[in-house]
């Protein structure tokens, strides 16, 4: 009993620091698990200098405005743990942020333009080879915390 309420003493005290954030409070109605906003940061692939850090509430529709462009973008999905199946599905593979992502839709002049996956923690923007701009997630809320980097895989 004293062994396991020290590992669960640890693990608390350890997910902050390896998540390198503050703390917040999550929002009402929605789990720590859910994040209700998500920071991505936009890059323009003809104008390297060009960046924008948007906070965005995901899945509503709501679209945001990218700088002063004629682009705006909705997040529509968040996943956790991204991962793809043998059939070409998106999966979750759990349910702790270890290889978080986002479905991005991004508009010109309100038209739907292009769709693309962000992801959290890579290093590098992710985008097909067609696209103009690329997003990545910089930081969300997760199970109280801010994280900045992605939660670690336990070793096998």
């Amino acid at each position: 009993m004293r062994f396991a309420f020290s590992l669960l003493v640890g693990l608390f005290l350890f997910v902050p620091v390896v998540s390198g954030a503050e703390e917040v409070t999550t929002p009402e109605g929605k789990s720590g698990r859910d994040p209700s906003t998500i920071t991505v940061v936009v890059r323009h692939r003809v104008v390297p200098d060009f960046a924008d850090t948007i906070e965005v509430v995901w899945g509503t529709g709501e679209l945001y405005w990218i700088g002063d462009t004629e682009y705006s973008l909705e997040v529509e999905r968040f996943v956790a743990d991204f991962g793809i199946n043998e059939t070409g599905e998106i999966i979750e593979r759990g349910t702790e942020a270890h290889n978080p992502a986002c479905h991005v839709v991004i508009y010109k002049d309100d038209v739907e333009e292009d769709r693309v996956w962000s992801f959290f923690g890579t290093g590098a923007p992710h985008f097909r080879r067609e696209s103009i701009l690329s997003v990545d997630i910089a930081s969300f809320p997760w199970h109280g915390v801010v994280l900045t980097e992605p939660i670690p895989r336990e070793a096998k």
